[in-house]
């Protein structure tokens, strides 16, 4: 190390006079002070990328060169990206369920599988005919945000951007007043709701996690009293998209495109041969591209593969 000591010295000195030659043959008094780095003002436009701004909502001080499509604000959030920041460069779309039961009352056979009047399962088959049926009416709800991810050439992921969720709008059981037991009361909790699916081929092919269950209170002569928990609208809503009551899936395409981004299909039937259909669906599905907003709200926008 001692050694170094006069090569550096040396270096400084011989530095100091090119420095000092330079002034006295150019005539400058002085030389040109350097140029003061920009201050930020955690605004676009001067000249610092730093703050909120990234490539994307500001190029005039944030170039395409190593900055990243996301940066992390400083001060007020304490390094946690902002929501609006949070969903810069992803894709939103949104799902929405409407599922409408209607059961005819009166007497009838025993039906078969999924059908019948009670038990989590569907309902008793094994019956000595004539069977009465009790009548019931059940709406419900559900909605998901959802997030769309490119999946190669106009193909896209779809998955749940936030946990969804379903509710019952609607629940309503009777009787005749002839039986021996009969429902006094039913009501519908609040349930889980999950749909994940692709976009592919010009088809929004959905398929949905949802656990609708119902609980009804029944007496009867004696007095006795018990509950019943069944699953009569998740039945129906099954078989009324996709014709088995364990497929809760469903496809749209160009045929269901109401507006830009938006799709809406409606399915109907009439089912349970008991021996006449006694059970009327409608199920109303809707999906649409999104896009947040400060507020915390989304609007409608065309999806990615209709640009």
């Amino acid at each position: 190390m001692k050694r170094l000591y006069p090569v550096l010295s040396m270096l400084v000195l011989f530095s100091l006079a090119c420095s000092l030659t330079g002034l006295i043959s150019s005539g400058e008094e002085s030389a040109v002070p350097t140029e003061t780095p920009p201050q930020s003002e955690k605004r676009c436009g001067d000249g610092v990328c730093d703050g909120p701004e990234n490539a994307n909502n500001c190029t005039e001080d944030c170039s395409a060169a190593g900055i990243p499509e996301a940066t992390i604000p400083s001060g007020d959030n304490d390094g946690k990206l902002t929501p609006e920041t949070e969903a810069q460069g992803k894709v939103f779309a949104q799902v929405y369920v409407e599922v409408q039961v209607s059961r005819d009352d009166g007497v009838g056979d025993c039906s078969m599988p999924p059908w019948g009047v009670d038990h989590i399962a569907g309902g008793d088959f094994n019956c000595v005919p004539p069977k009465y049926w009790y009548g019931y009416n059940l709406k419900a709800t559900a909605f998901q945000l959802l997030q769309l991810t490119p999946a190669g050439e106009n193909a896209w992921l779809i998955a749940g951007a936030k946990p969804g969720g379903g509710t019952y709008q609607e629940a309503a059981h009777w009787s005749d007043g002839q039986r021996v037991c009969w429902p006094t009361a039913i009501s519908g909790q609040t349930f889980g709701f999950d749909a994940n699916g692709r976009y592919q081929d010009d088809k929004i092919e959905l398929t949905f996690l949802a656990d609708p269950t119902e609980t009804s209170d029944w007496v009867c002569d004696g007095g006795q009293a018990y509950v019943r928990e069944t699953t009569l609208l998740l039945i129906d809503w099954a078989i009324a998209m996709s014709g088995d009551y364990t497929n809760l899936s469903a496809t749209l395409d160009s045929r269901h495109r109401v507006a830009g981004g938006f799709y809406r299909h409606e399915f109907t039937m009439d089912t349970n041969p008991s021996p006449n259909n006694r059970d009327h669906v409608t199920v109303t599905l809707e999906f649409s591209c999104v896009e947040p907003q400060e507020a915390g709200t989304y609007t409608t926008v065309a999806c990615p593969w209709e640009e």
